[in-house]
């Protein structure tokens, strides 16, 4: 890491504090364990493992990497930044500590590291922070990188701050990548030792089953800025079937205004959390964020309900799972809206047979890459 870095660092702490006060101002931080962030709070260790995952969907996907260390008999932390995924955390943690990450900064973390003196430090999918991997180094800590995962945005932002963090992977014990785009930009920042692995989060795939009807189109994670596409793909659905019901399920719910009137059978769901309640009603899915220059959403939960999910031309988000799904015949790729019309029309009258024999194989594939992970993990601290 470079001089440059830890220079700034000690100016923005100031600055970064009046941040979070704002924020808890806000109701943005939780009073009690914003401390935490500044590398305070209660409990110490040592512990065996530092797993550091960002917001819920990096926990989830740690899950079982997590449940398999602590049957060995490890003592894990695991860290996050989010309120959500904290407050899921205290669900799904048994017997495992939590705290809110530290800052990057270099008072946050030199404190954080000495109260908790981790013999490992794990990040879990574009979770890069070059402090805390230099504070690892310099106290001969192994670091690791698993599931991990560079969107197209995130190569070029690394690439712009080389001059500022230096090579800061080049004393990485070990990167899982996802696939080999993300593999190869791991390896431009110093990554030493880079393999590719299929997505953690596959091994939590188990066909869900459903007694209910499927009588809905369900749009999931979709943006605003998609909203030309939504239109076309509806109005080419309507010409042949002008009584489909459609749940549209928004990013971001605050942002529902944005899309306009989409028609009479378009009901938009306002509410967090009901993911799974529409995908267990829906006839064929589509996925957001993947019809403007996002990059897509993750079609994952989509194949665990037992759906083949049909999504657009940008998807490079999550390119190792698509990769993976595309395998299995368990995706559709639209090079645009007309396509991915006709091919919602045909998951609609033609549902997927035997999903269960796809999801099988994907669990397989993710339970490999749970094992070298908690492999490398085991192996980094003998």
């Amino acid at each position: 890491m470079s001089l440059l870095y830890d220079l700034m660092g000690h100016v923005a702490t100031p600055l970064a504090k009046q941040l979070l006060k704002r924020r808890l101002a806000k109701g943005k931080e939780d009073p009690e364990r914003m401390p935490e962030k500044l590398g305070l709070g209660t409990g110490e260790g040592p512990v065996d493992v530092w797993l550091h995952a960002a917001s819920v969907g990096e926990l989830g996907a740690a899950m079982p990497v997590l449940s398999q260390l602590q049957q060995d008999g490890l003592t894990l932390l695991v860290t996050t930044t989010t309120r959500s995924s904290a407050q899921m955390a205290v669900q799904w943690l048994n017997g495992v500590a939590h705290r809110f990450a530290p800052l990057d900064l270099p008072g946050p973390r030199q404190k954080f590291f000495d109260r908790w003196r981790p013999r490992a430090m794990v990040t879990i999918d574009s979770e890069i922070w070059p402090g805390w991997f230099d504070e690892a180094r310099r106290r001969g800590i192994p670091a690791l990188i698993i599931n991990g995962r560079m969107s197209r945005q995130s190569r070029k932002s690394w690439a712009m701050l080389r001059f500022l963090t230096g090579n800061v992977l080049d004393h990485v014990h070990l990167v899982m990548a996802q696939e080999d785009a993300s593999a190869n930009a791991f390896r431009q920042l110093g990554a030493p030792s880079v393999v590719v692995a299929a997505p953690l989060k596959l091994a939590r795939a188990k066909a869900i089953t459903h007694d209910i009807n499927r009588d809905h189109l369900v749009m999931a994670s979709m943006h605003p800025e998609e909203t030309s596409a939504i239109r076309k793909i509806l109005e080419d659905l309507a010409m042949a079937d002008s009584n489909i019901p459609v749940c549209i399920i928004p990013r971001h719910p605050d942002r529902i205004g944005e899309f306009g009137d989409l028609g009479r059978n378009v009901h938009f769901e306002e509410a967090f959390g009901q993911m799974d309640h529409w995908l267990a009603r829906a006839k064929a899915v589509l996925v957001g964020g993947s019809f403007f220059d996002h990059g897509g959403q993750n079609p994952f939960e989509a194949v665990t309900h037992g759906l083949r999910p049909v999504m657009g031309p940008s998807h490079d988000n999550f390119s190792g799972m698509i990769r993976v799904l595309a395998a299995e015949d368990a995706i559709l790729l639209a090079k645009d809206a007309p396509e991915a019309a006709s091919m919602l029309a045909h998951s609609w009258n033609n549902p997927w047979e035997k999903p269960e024999l796809a999801i099988a194989t994907l669990q397989h594939l993710g339970q490999q890459a749970v094992d070298q992970a908690v492999g490398a993990i085991k192996g980094a601290i003998r």
